[in-house]
């Protein structure tokens, strides 16, 4: 097995890790929908019978609405957000970062598929 298949199937895994603790969003059909098409599209890239635009298009779904959520956050009044501010609550305790800090690196790994992918068709 090369290691683009094991990444791949890696990085799939860990996306499906991913989707499965959204079961307890909110919204969980959103995330848990998202989650698993990146790991769909990373098993299908593992293969590589996946075109690149597929992953590509994806990458720049996610990364758009990565930064939608992201600049939805701005709170223009208190833009530290809280008595403590973001960076003495931490970071991560806030919704608005873990969602558009995984739909980036959904993001990422769809970018380095796409550009693989299409290497490899060239």
């Amino acid at each position: 097995m090369t290691p683009w298949r094991i990444g791949n199937l890696v990085w799939a895994l860990l996306l499906v890790t991913g989707a499965s603790v959204q079961l307890n969003d909110p919204d969980p059909a959103l995330w848990v929908g998202a989650y698993t098409l990146s790991a769909v599209l990373s098993i299908a890239a593992a293969t590589e019978r996946l075109p690149w635009v597929a992953p590509a298009t994806w990458a720049g779904v996610t990364l758009t609405w990565a930064l939608v959520i992201a600049a939805s956050g701005v709170d223009e009044s208190n833009p530290m957000r809280g008595p403590g501010g973001l960076l003495e609550s931490g970071l991560f305790a806030e919704e608005i970062v873990r969602e558009s800090m995984g739909l980036t690196l959904m993001a990422i790994g769809a970018m380095l598929q796409a550009a693989v992918l299409r290497r490899r068709a060239a």
